[in-house]
């Protein structure tokens, strides 16, 4: 019995490890931002990929906006991610709070800069306690 849970965790751990992206469209020239979330297994919250693939620098690139649905407690918080972000960098971070819950849930991560503009990820995953499967 122990080595079917195992194999399940192990097998899901593989399956989960590739990377997600969502791109905002955006027509003129500055900064454009890459936000993915990690998947795979997270503690205690989700990593996150912000990347610089516009033409400009981003200044003061902030994550703002933590949205979950489903029975999870967390508590959102904005946090500063770089002070500036050349065209072509790249920085993985995790999100600065604590999650606990039980079930499914779909997660929204929304990054900013003082360019005004607004970039999101949009994920789903099951959590365990603090433990959460990011898919």
């Amino acid at each position: 019995m122990k080595k079917g849970i195992v194999c399940i965790v192990v097998s899901m751990m593989f399956l989960l490890t590739s990377l997600t992206f969502s791109v905002a469209t955006h027509n003129e020239s500055g900064p454009v931002l890459y936000v993915g979330i990690l998947t795979g297994i997270q503690f205690p919250g989700p990593s996150f990929r912000v990347k610089n693939i516009g033409d400009e620098s981003a200044h003061n690139v902030e994550l703002i906006d933590i949205a979950v649905d489903g029975n999870v407690l967390y508590n959102n918080r904005s946090e500063k991610i770089a002070d500036e972000m050349e065209p072509g960098d790249s920085t993985i971070d995790a999100v600065n709070s604590c999650f606990i819950g039980y079930g499914v849930f779909s997660m929204v991560l929304t990054v900013t800069c003082d360019e005004g503009v607004f970039y999101s990820d949009k994920t789903n995953g099951i959590i365990i306690g603090p433990f959460m499967f990011i898919l």
